[in-house]
């Protein structure tokens, strides 16, 4: 279901009267933005608001990108902002970054025990082509979302 910008702004729940600092600032300006600018592909049903006793967590989500989201976790002292897109193609970058030193310590070091590396080089491989697919296709999906909204 989209909520169209005409019809009416996606309403967030009211916090808890615990909420206090840092995590009551961003959620009420989160709230007076989302007011003010009234998305229009943001899915109520996936969106999800969750407060704690340390942080409040918001994720809202795409109602026609099914892998589209944004969240935050905010606490007293520090905040997370991520797309889990591009969250899960840098950890794949990261991993093969990681795999590869590990590979490259083993060879120098010499021994025999390098050998036991090497089906993991393909691994690696894959895993690049993989990160560099997902990187292509997310940069489509936003080039091709721009004249979407």
């Amino acid at each position: 279901m989209v909520i169209s910008s005409l019809d009416m702004a996606l309403q967030l729940p009211d916090p808890p009267e615990s909420l206090h600092f840092a995590r009551r600032r961003f959620y009420d300006e989160l709230r007076r933005m989302l007011d003010v600018v009234r998305p229009s592909k943001v899915d109520p049903e996936r969106t999800s608001v969750k407060f704690d006793g340390s942080s409040v967590e918001v994720e809202l989500v795409h109602c026609e990108r099914e892998g589209w989201s944004i969240s935050a976790t905010v606490g007293e002292r520090d905040a997370i902002v991520a797309t889990w897109v591009l969250v899960m193609i840098l950890l794949r970058i990261v991993a093969v970054g990681i795999l590869c030193w590990v590979i490259a310590a083993a060879v120098s070091h010499g021994g025999w025990w390098y050998l036991l590396l090497i089906p993991l080089v393909p691994v690696a491989l894959v895993q690049l082509v993989l990160s560099c697919g997902l990187l292509w296709a997310w940069g489509r999906e936003l080039r091709s979302a721009e004249g979407h909204s």
